[in-house]
């Protein structure tokens, strides 16, 4: 499997977080887990399509090209023959400008880009299938970003430094709030306006991702100290909320082949 990340360019670091390719010819079609990391994401389909599995059984064929907004619990999906994915995972605010709608809509949907964009996305399909670099897609998908002008870049001073303060040190919401000058209520509603999560739940997720790169990175960590490294109470604490957005525990988790999920977490 070939893995490959790259940073944007200067102009679009306040909005994009990375881009992302995957391909293999011989990946083993099974099961794997998509998990909650407090971004949005635009993912191209350009080879054989995947399944999406609901937990009632049902398989759901995804789109050649899909966004899928903030994630409060996680999903399994699985490869049908050969992968080759682009993807653009924006920063937690970065997509708000971008798809010019409050981000709360998209929360725990994964919709089809064309319901969004019309078939004009279908062309930015077919360059980065012409693509002959990883790089040159990257640039492909910076010129339909040009496209859109200063609306991409709507940006929230106040919110930029919520979020910073909160994937930092992790501190209590009504402490962020006072800090702003703004009441929980407000905070609340610039978040779901704009990244589509509570702050709550935007500081669950980050550390749930803090505990994620520490599991991956140590496998043979102790959980009970993995729990008040990554700010949980206690290990019961951080198991009810591995559980709540991973469907298992952090053992099973471990125990688990996830060969997908884990290269967005620590790389390859």
């Amino acid at each position: 499997m070939k893995y490959s990340e790259s940073l944007p360019s200067p102009r679009f670091a306040a909005v994009v977080k990375c881009y992302w390719s995957i391909e293999s010819d011989d990946i083993a079609h099974v099961p794997q887990p998509v998990l909650p990391d407090g971004c949005t994401e635009i993912v191209f389909n350009l080879a054989d399509r995947f399944e999406r599995l609901h937990f009632d059984g049902g398989v759901e064929i995804q789109p050649r090209v899909l966004v899928a907004g903030q994630m409060r619990k996680g999903i399994s999906i699985q490869p049908t023959g050969k992968v080759h994915l682009f993807g653009v995972r924006f920063l937690p605010a970065g997509a708000f400008g971008f798809l010019g709608s409050p981000m709360s809509e998209l929360t725990d949907r994964i919709e089809n880009a064309i319901n969004i964009f019309g078939r004009s996305i279908d062309s930015m399909l077919d360059r980065l299938a012409e693509a002959t670099s990883f790089q040159v897609k990257i640039n492909a998908f910076e010129d339909l970003l040009d496209c859109y002008g200063d609306r991409v870049f709507s940006r929230s001073p106040e919110l930029g430094y919520a979020l910073d303060v909160i994937s930092e040190d992790d501190p209590p919401i009504a402490q962020v709030a006072n800090r702003l000058g703004w009441s929980e209520r407000r905070l609340e509603r610039t978040f779901k306006e704009r990244v589509g999560l509570s702050p709550k739940t935007f500081s669950r997720i980050n550390r749930f991702q803090r505990l994620l790169r520490l599991l991956e990175s140590d496998t043979s960590v102790d959980l009970a100290a993995a729990a008040i490294d990554c700010g949980y109470y206690d290990q019961p604490h951080m198991n009810r909320d591995f559980a709540s957005f991973a469907h298992t525990s952090p053992k099973a988790f471990l125990d688990a082949s996830h060969r997908i999920s884990e290269l967005f977490v620590v790389g390859e």
